[in-house]
């Protein structure tokens, strides 16, 4: 069995519970066998990143350019604003003081 898990923008209990709901929903919609896991700090991302039974994950683009082996990319978010023309973009922030 797959395992799911939204750990890096799980950053709060909340948060937490509504990125779990979101994935067994997409889970049961895709007849997957997978189950949504618990991945609580401090456990290190990157061993969460490297299981060999990782189904889903919600990741920046960092890790995913550094992974090697090179995990599949599945799906890519589209923003809904007509600037991005239908199409996944990726962007970082750089916010400074």
């Amino acid at each position: 069995m797959l395992i799911a898990n939204a750990r890096m923008y799980s950053v709060n209990a909340q948060a937490a519970t509504a990125w779990r709901t979101l994935l067994e929903w997409v889970i049961e919609r895709a007849g997957v066998p997978a189950e949504a896991i618990d991945y609580p700090p401090p456990h290190p991302m990157a061993s969460l990143w490297a299981r060999p039974d990782l189904g889903c994950a919600f990741i920046c683009g960092y890790p995913y350019a550094l992974a090697a082996p090179k995990p599949a990319l599945l799906a890519a978010p589209v923003p809904s604003p007509r600037a991005y023309g239908g199409k996944p973009v990726y962007w970082s922030d750089i916010v400074v003081r």
